[in-house]
């Protein structure tokens, strides 16, 4: 057998027992002790995020409840605002009715626009010319009969200026009657009403009011 000549490695001393591969003992066991820290921190984060999930679910639940409980108040007293509201207008708007009504009576149905009309008709009578002329006409009466409704006109204040008898020619006319131009209608109406005669009747044929009277109003009637 050949031999090789003495180098540098033969200087290294041979392996002793037990220590063939001790070198990758420590390698080998410290990774197993990585891997086991490694899952400890998982399982302490974890167990952190559930504690911090209870917590936020048991601080920000109630508050949730308590807005919804807040809010369904609120929204309670606002519809019994609105309902009182309601209530209220309709109170002020049958207050209102009930004032304009007593302003109706008042102005329109009330003693004072009773009065108000008496007055106007008041007026209206008073503008009456009392001086206007009224001529007595005997239609068919005796003698007297013209000049006995004359004294009665004149006790009601009218103004008789003519006493005449009814000629055959002007046609039959029931008494007593009134006959007036169409410009004293308000006149004639006045003294139809004092004197008691129903029949009115406007005629172009007179330029006076023209009272007819006949027996009814003769002396002695």
């Amino acid at each position: 057998m050949s031999q090789h000549p003495h180098d540098e490695f033969d200087d290294v001393p041979p392996y002793q027992s037990g220590e063939a591969g001790k070198h990758r003992a420590p390698g080998a066991s410290g990774g197993a002790a990585g891997r086991s820290g490694g899952l400890k921190w998982i399982g302490l984060l974890a167990v952190v995020v559930l504690v911090v999930g209870l917590f936020s679910w048991l601080v920000f639940g109630d508050d949730d409840d308590a807005e919804t409980t807040a809010g369904d108040q609120d929204a309670t007293e606002e519809q019994e605002d609105a309902a009182q509201d309601d209530d209220g207008g309709e109170g002020d708007g049958q207050d209102e009715a009930a004032q304009d009504e007593g302003g109706q009576d008042e102005g329109g149905q009330g003693e004072d626009g009773q009065d108000e009309a008496a007055q106007g008709q008041d007026e209206e009578e008073a503008e009456v010319d009392m001086e206007t002329p009224v001529q007595v006409f005997n239609y068919a009466g005796p003698n007297g009969t013209a000049a006995n409704a004359q004294t009665q006109l004149e006790e009601q204040g009218y103004n008789v200026t003519a006493l005449n008898n009814w000629e055959g020619g002007w046609g039959d006319t029931p008494t007593p009657a009134i006959y007036y131009p169409a410009d004293q209608e308000e006149f004639a109406q006045q003294l139809a009403a004092d004197m008691g005669i129903d029949t009115v009747q406007s005629s172009g044929s007179f330029t006076t009011l023209a009272v007819v009277v006949g027996e009814e109003y003769a002396p002695g009637q």
